[in-house]
């Protein structure tokens, strides 16, 4: 698919300092729907339950922000999302959208700006709808892919289950869901967002947390914030053995627990899969070995991940930083970034997503930027 470039954005569009964030500044405007400034900050944020990724939520920086915050001047969305836009999810159910090269471009939040974590997310096979874990809220949200990217459902998980992880069959009729709290069941729903199943794996850490669904449709590759990365068969509904219990010793590099994972072609598992291990980010092969880790900086929060378009390239992020980069898949190495998610409240990044992202029965595309 050939994608025009995204235009570039008014000239209005301006950064903006919020220096009195319980809104005293009589000289910014204030938000309202539809007005051109994104939620402001709140003086105290109330605590928002459970952390998507635990212990990763009490370090100072994850948990605080500064008195005075720059936050971009955004408008009600004319921008077409393109392929190979990175989607990075941080709070207050938002996600600010960032063009192929790291250069932010858009965002979405839903109606009310209700405080909490956003995770996970993913685009329907026909890339019409995106779907939004709402990790604070046990909900699914749903955007119109298409400008002005309004929301268009709340989908119901369990209670207390905490949505962090999405993904969908190679046609589109069903979707599921991974919950690191609750029942820790990973839900099944039909393209309409009617839960139709639900299926008790085994668990580690934590609950189903980031999931990935092979490209034969029943074989699901997951994580549990732990050591192992756990498969399940839908179909027969057993616990297959695992593909791999990644290592926690000097040689195999530090200990997770791990986190987001995505399988690599032919996406079945025998080409391997990358996985977030809080540490450093690991690709094993189709046995589960170790080929390479990747790392950054002084970055110890890897968790969020995801793979570019092209085939060529992955994209991951870590949590108390909120900066994202983009690496190569061959070794390993580092490409570009880092990039600042600017999250909205807590400084934290807890999901990325990528328009025309390769996987299952999806090939890699070219992306907006070649």
């Amino acid at each position: 698919m050939n994608c025009p470039r995204a235009p570039s954005r008014p000239s209005w569009l301006a950064f903006v300092s919020l220096v009195a964030m319980t809104g005293a500044c009589s000289d910014e405007p204030t938000h309202t729907s539809g007005s051109p400034l994104a939620p402001p900050v709140p003086a105290d944020v109330a605590d928002p339950g459970p952390c998507p990724a635990a212990g990763l939520c009490d370090s100072p920086t994850a948990t605080t922000f500064p008195a005075t915050m720059s936050l971009q001047a955004e408008a009600e969305s004319t921008v077409p999302w393109l392929h190979g836009y990175v989607f990075a999810g941080v709070w207050e159910q938002h996600y600010r959208i960032f063009d192929n090269v790291g250069t932010f471009v858009d965002y979405i939040a839903a109606p009310g700006g209700q405080q909490g974590y956003t995770a996970g997310s993913a685009f329907n096979r026909d890339e019409t709808k995106l779907y939004t874990a709402f990790f604070s809220g046990d909900d699914i949200r749903v955007y119109d892919a298409g400008a002005p990217h309004t929301e268009l459902q709340q989908i119901s998980a369990d209670y207390g289950g905490h949505a962090e992880s999405i993904d969908f069959d190679a046609a589109g009729d069903f979707f599921y869901v991974g919950q690191p709290d609750g029942t820790r069941d990973i839900l099944k729903y039909n393209a309409a967002g009617t839960r139709v199943d639900r299926f008790d794996v085994a668990v580690e850490g934590r609950g189903a947390d980031w999931i990935d669904l092979a490209a034969d449709d029943r074989t699901l590759f997951y994580t549990s914030e732990g050591r192992r990365i756990l498969v399940y068969d839908l179909v027969t509904r057993t616990q297959l053995p695992d593909f791999a219990v990644l290592p926690d010793t000097p040689t195999g590099g530090a200990g997770g627990p791990a986190f987001a994972l995505r399988l690599l072609p032919p996406f079945d598992g025998t080409g391997g899969l990358i996985v977030a291990d809080r540490y450093d980010i690991k690709r094993l092969d189709g046995s589960g070995t170790i080929v390479w880790t990747a790392d950054y900086g002084t970055e110890n929060g890897w968790f969020a991940m995801n793979l570019d378009p092209d085939g060529e390239h992955f994209w991951a992020g870590g949590t108390g930083s909120g900066e994202f980069h983009k690496f190569r898949i061959f070794d390993g190495a580092h490409v570009a970034g880092p990039f600042e998610s600017v999250s909205v409240g807590y400084v934290g990044l807890w999901g990325l997503c990528l328009l025309g992202e390769p996987g299952g029965n999806e090939p890699p595309v070219a992306d907006a930027n070649g």
